[in-house]
């Protein structure tokens, strides 16, 4: 462990020794492990809306005043 020669500083190294010491190595491990995977699952997160590129919602289209979407055309309608 380090010293700490200024008095009041936090080390998250301590904190994390401290959670060691209570909890244990696996249980911490499996915590960090579980909760990376949570926040980097491919996929889930959603990607920003580039610039100038319209509201994806109806609702967001009516309330800044444009018009409604197009409805999209059917499967049946494209033969």
């Amino acid at each position: 462990m380090n010293i700490n020669t200024r008095s009041g500083l936090i080390v998250p190294q301590d904190h994390v020794e401290w959670l060691i010491s209570r909890y244990g190595f696996r249980r911490i491990l499996l915590a960090v492990l579980t909760q990376s995977m949570r926040k980097n699952r491919l996929g889930t997160r959603k990607r920003p809306m580039p610039k100038g590129a319209p509201p994806e919602t109806a609702y967001l289209r009516r309330d800044i005043g444009l018009p409604p979407d197009p409805p999209s055309p059917r499967y049946w309608d494209l033969r």
